[in-house]
This record gives C-alpha cells, structure tokens and sequence, in this order.
C-alpha cells in the first residue's frame, strides 16, 4: 500500500485549491504529471506544489531540481519518511515559478542509503498569469 506525503500545510493547501477552482480561470496548463502518475507538480506563480507517491520501503526522499529534463540536477529537498507521515506534497517558494519551466525528479532511499526508487521526471511551466 501506498501512502502519500506532505511536506507543507496540508489544511492550507487543500482550502487553496478549493478557493482556486473557484476564482481563478486558468488560461493555459501550467501542471506536469509523468506517465506514471507517481508524480504531479503545479506552478502556483510564487510556488511550485509537488505531489508523489510514497514508497513504503524508503526512509528518506530527495527532491531535484533543474532547468531540463535531461539535468544537470541539483538537491531542491530532502526529508525522511517520518516526516512523510502527514500527507501528499512538497513545496518550493521559488521566484523562478515566474520566469522559466522547471524541472523536477524524485529518489527514494532505503535506510542503507540506496536508492529503490526514482520517480519518472517532470518539467512544470512556468507561471502565466
């Protein structure tokens, strides 16, 4: 069984996103998901709100970052499966949002430090209002 992870303010994101289908018309896709579906980003203008599955084997997740799907990527966040306990998410306040598409991959390690998982990359577009 798959559990999800949060890594932000789960009650203030779903309110968010109750309040945004509700006032705000979005004119173009500015969302990502991999084939997979294991992996979901949203640009939100000042932020990118990133959602995957969990894996129930992994200890500890990395989040990376870059301008392309093919890197070079660089360490966006990192946390560990008792922090995923919450929820679904991570978060990163970016002004960047705003100014390019930005790419994201996910690992999940095991408690020796292997990875078990790497999650199918995504590229979020950026904002446009």
């Amino acid at each position: 069984m798959k559990k999800n992870l949060i890594f932000a303010f789960s009650l203030f994101w779903l309110l968010t996103v109750y309040l945004c289908f509700i006032t705000v018309e979005v004119s173009e896709a500015q969302w990502a998901e991999n084939a997979q579906g294991t992996l979901y980003g949203e640009n939100r203008g000042d932020h990118i709100l990133l959602q995957f599955d969990t894996n129930d084997s992994a200890t500890e997740y990395f989040v990376y970052r870059s301008t392309s799907l093919t890197g070079p990527w660089q360490v966006s966040g990192h946390f560990t499966q008792g922090q995923a306990t919450t929820g679904s998410g991570a978060i990163e306040f970016t002004p960047d949002a705003v100014l390019m598409d930005l790419c994201y991959r996910v690992e999940a390690l095991d408690a020796t430090g292997l990875v078990i998982e790497t999650y199918d990359p995504i590229c979020v577009p950026k904002f446009v209002p």
